[in-house]
């Protein structure tokens, strides 16, 4: 979230607008991602096992959908709003929503570590 507010700030005071906005979203999904992989010493490959994957999907799966209709839930109104208002009320929406996602921080942190934990304890049994 850190990353989101610090890039989203910055661009927008650079006069980017609406992209600095953008930018942030994505800085808020790629800044936790890297940050993972580094701490957590995982490092992806190209082997893809057609069963392994079965097997993830089959164990995730709950959560994924879990996740999906969480997002959808409080994603809508600010995409429903940003429809029928202006820059300015989307601008507003936005920034509730960004609060109401320091929820997740949270529940965020231990699923990341927990995955990157699950993929190292399952690379450690195949050996």
């Amino acid at each position: 979230m850190i990353a989101f507010n610090l890039a989203a700030v910055v661009l927008v005071l650079l006069g980017w607008g609406v992209w600095g906005l953008v930018l942030g979203n994505i800085c808020r999904g790629l800044v936790p991602a890297v940050l993972a992989m580094k701490y957590s010493g995982f490092k992806p490959g190209l082997l893809v096992d057609r069963k392994l994957i079965k097997e993830l999907f089959n164990s995730v799966s709950k959560v994924f959908y879990i996740n999906m209709s969480t997002y959808l839930t409080v994603l809508a109104p600010v995409v429903l709003l940003a429809g029928q208002t202006g820059l300015k009320d989307y601008g507003i929406s936005q920034l509730a929503y960004t609060v109401l996602n320091y929820t997740t921080v949270i529940p965020t942190i231990f699923k990341r570590i927990g995955l990157t934990a699950f993929a190292r304890v399952q690379d450690k049994k195949d050996k």
